[in-house]
């Protein structure tokens, strides 16, 4: 799996974890919030540490790498907003639907236009040797006790 199947298949995961989240309620819904939350600013400090750096190291492609941050931004203000509501609160729903709505923007955004020149402008073995930085980047998962 290159970079840009890897982050693909993070956004997939994203899009169905929000549906999860819209459709629930209660502490099933925080918990599934949670989750979401954790998730989504792993594939964040990911694209952070790892991916927007490798893309203005290549001069055709440093330009995307700072517009793609400061969507992560607007993101990393709604997530804060909604940490500190109660679910139930009256303002929650509207700013996690805002906060959906700007995601899947971005995401498309993203995956038609950024990842479409990026396979352009970078070889299959450059996109591997990047996936790789990006595996070695995300720590291990915790065993069971």
């Amino acid at each position: 799996m290159d970079a840009i199947e890897m982050l693909v298949k993070d956004h997939q995961a994203a899009k169905r974890a929000m549906e999860d989240v819209a459709r629930s309620s209660g502490a099933k819904k925080r918990s599934l919030f949670d989750a979401f939350k954790r998730d989504l600013e792993a594939h964040d400090r990911l694209e952070e540490l790892v991916f927007y750096p490798a893309l203005k190291a290549i001069p055709k492609a440093a330009g995307f790498a700072e517009k793609h941050a400061e969507a992560h931004e607007g993101m990393e203000q709604a997530m804060s907003q909604l940490d500190g509501l109660p679910m139930d609160d009256v303002d929650w729903a509207p700013i996690f639907r805002s906060m959906q709505d700007h995601l899947l923007k971005h995401v498309v955004d993203e995956e038609s236009h950024l990842f479409a020149k990026l396979r352009k402008l970078l070889s299959p073995q450059e996109l591997d040797a990047l996936s790789e930085r990006m595996h070695a980047a995300i720590p291990p998962l915790p065993l069971p006790a």
